[in-house]
């Protein structure tokens, strides 16, 4: 696990200012870092809990795609979120160059002048920068489609915990992709 995180890292790193990063890319680092990470503690913990090997795959599974459906969110929350329920400066994934999912939605929709201007954006970011962008996120949809992808995830995450025998420990993971999926339903919403 420690290898397929840090081999994620590197990979995001050889990435950083690619505007041009495909999804399968993207979610292909999602599965390495935060993925991996929720997969190995969910797999973990089944097998400390005595379960059989069919649980602790599905458990994996269900780590895997909350882990995934968690980073879809975190990043739409650094574009969509507020300073105050963040707590942090917004926009700061971009600005370092890292490219996410609204991101990356954007460029292949807008086409190539607006992914011209935002890469030219990248090395002058201030708050001004992040309205503009959140303008061009707005107009293309981005955080709806990216809550799409993230329900998607939350949904495979579900089916895994199906293969899950009932338990209170099940009906707490299940609770956590309730939480998630109204996270996310609530950003961008003032």
């Amino acid at each position: 696990a420690t290898r397929t995180v840090c081999s994620g890292e590197i990979l995001q790193n050889n990435h950083q200012g690619n505007l041009a990063l495909g999804q399968a890319e993207y979610f292909k680092m999602l599965r390495m870092k935060t993925g991996e990470l929720f997969a190995l503690a969910c797999e973990l913990g089944g097998l400390l809990a005595g379960g059989d090997p069919r649980e602790t795959r599905a458990l994996r599974e269900y780590g895997m795609a909350l882990g995934t459906a968690y980073q879809v969110y975190d990043d739409c929350l650094d574009l969509f979120g507020s300073e105050a329920e963040v707590g942090k400066s917004l926009g700061t994934d971009i600005a370092s160059g890292k490219a996410t999912l609204p991101v990356i939605l954007l460029c292949e929709q807008a086409g190539p002048e607006i992914a011209t201007q935002l890469g030219q954006m990248i090395g002058r970011w201030d708050a001004d920068q992040l309205n503009i962008l959140r303008g061009w996120l707005s107009e293309f949809n981005t955080l709806e489609q990216s809550q799409s992808r993230l329900e998607s995830c939350l949904a495979e995450a579900r089916e895994a915990l199906g293969k899950v025998g009932d338990s209170g420990h099940r009906d707490a993971l299940e609770e956590l992709t309730h939480f998630l999926a109204q996270q996310s339903v609530e950003l961008g919403v003032s």
